[in-house]
């Protein structure tokens, strides 16, 4: 049984596409085991905010930004 069965909450089929208000977004499997070794530790959320400002910013000139 998973999460949404224990919640009693209604399978749908979702064909509007990847991001919608049906199950938000799917995600790779690469990110799907990168956020389930993050899970597993404890860090400062403050820390961790700062830490994605830098690398957004990092981002940003190869967006063109």
């Amino acid at each position: 049984m998973n999460i949404y069965e224990k919640l009693k909450l209604k399978k749908v089929i979702n064909g509007s596409g990847k991001m919608t208000a049906l199950g938000v977004s799917k995600v790779s499997y690469s990110v799907v085991e990168k956020m389930k070794e993050a899970g597993q530790i404890f860090v400062v959320i403050d820390s961790l905010i700062d830490k994605a400002g830098e690398r957004r910013r990092q981002d940003l000139p190869f967006m063109g930004i």
